[in-house]
C-alpha cells in the first residue's frame, strides 16, 4: 500500500515538472516571434527550455515506467489468474463431457442383475423391503432398486446390496449342498436297488432254473430207489411164499421203516 502511494506521489510530481516545464516553451516561443535578445539571455532561455526538456523526458520515462508497472500488475493479479482458472475449467467441462459419455454408455449397457431374492432375506436387511403388497415367494432385485431417476424406487445402496447378495448365496450355498447331499443318496439308493435287483434276478434263476433241475434229479433218483426197494420186496415176497414167512422179524421191520422214509421223501418232493 505504501508503494503505491509513493508511486502516485512521483506520477504526480513527474505531471507537474511537464506541466512547469511548458512556461520555459511558452517563453522560448514568444521570443522567438519578438526582437532579437542579446546572447546572454538566449543561452538562459535555451539552457532553461534544455533542463526542461529533460524533466520532461524523466516525467515521461516515470509515467512509461508506471504504467509498465500498472500493465504488470494487472497481468500478474487478474489475466494470469484468470487464464488459470479458465484454463482449470476447460480440463473440468472436458472430464464433465467424458464422464457424462461415459455414464450415457452405462445407462445403455449396465442393469441389475436378475437376482431373485425371498423375503425371509429381505427382511434380515430391512424391513422396509417387506409390504403387504410384497409376493411370498420371490422379489426380483430391479423391483427394489432401481438406477434410473425417472423411478421412484431407491437408488442402489452398496452396503444393503451387498448384505443382499451375501445371504442371498449363503441360502444358496446351503440349498446346494442339501441337493448334492440327496443326490447322494440317491445315488446309493439306486444303486443299492440295483443291487438287491440283481441277487433277486439271480435267486428267482436259481430257484426257477438250477434249484428245480436239481430237485427234479433227487426225486427221479428217489423213485429209482423206490422201484428197486419195490423189485427187492417182491423177491423177498417171491422167496417167503416158497420158504415160509416168520412174522416180526429184524429184516422185515427194517424194510417197512425204509419204504415208509421213501414214501415220506417222494410227498416232499411233489
Amino acid at each position: 500500500m505504501v508503494e503505491t502511494l509513493n508511486d502516485k506521489e512521483q506520477l504526480v510530481a513527474a505531471l507537474n515538472r511537464c506541466k512547469a516545464s511548458l512556461a520555459s516553451v511558452d517563453e522560448m516561443l514568444d521570443r522567438a516571434g519578438g526582437p532579437q535578445l542579446d546572447r546572454t539571455t538566449q543561452l538562459v532561455a535555451k539552457k532553461k527550455f534544455i533542463l526542461d526538456s529533460v524533466a520532461v523526458n524523466a516525467a515521461h520515462y516515470t509515467v512509461q515506467s508506471a504504467k509498465l508497472a500498472q500493465k504488470g500488475e494487472f497481468v500478474e493479479l487478474t489475466v494470469i489468474p484468470y487464464n488459470q482458472k479458465l484454463a482449470h475449467l476447460t480440463r473440468l467441462d472436458s472430464q464433465v463431457q467424458a464422464l457424462n459419455k461415459q455414464l450415457q454408455s452405462l445407462k445403455k449397457n449396465m442393469s441389475l442383475p436378475g437376482l431373485v431374492l425371498s423375503p425371509r432375506t429381505l427382511l434380515q436387511v430391512s424391513e422396509r423391503f417387506v409390504s403387504e403388497d410384497t409376493p411370498k415367494e420371490s422379489l426380483l432385485l430391479e423391483e427394489i432398486y432401481s438406477l434410473s431417476p425417472d423411478l421412484e424406487l431407491p437408488h442402489v445402496n452398496y452396503s444393503e446390496f451387498k448384505q443382499l447378495v451375501d445371504l442371498e448365496a449363503r441360502k444358496r450355498l446351503l440349498l446346494q449342498i442339501k441337493y448334492e447331499l440327496l443326490l447322494r443318496v440317491k445315488s446309493q439308493a439306486q444303486r443299492d436297488q440295483r443291487h438287491w435287483s440283481q441277487l433277486n434276478s439271480r435267486i428267482t434263476a436259481f430257484v426257477q432254473g438250477e434249484l428245480g433241475g436239481m430237485l427234479r434229479e433227487i426225486g427221479q433218483v428217489r423213485r429209482d430207489e423206490s422201484q428197486k426197494d419195490l423189485k427187492f420186496e417182491g423177491q423177498e415176497q417171491d422167496d417167503t411164499s416158497r420158504g415160509g414167512s416168520r412174522s416180526g422179524s429184524p429184516e422185515e421191520e427194517a424194510k417197512a421203516g425204509h419204504e415208509a422214509a421213501v414214501d415220506e421223501d417222494s410227498t416232499m418232493v411233489y
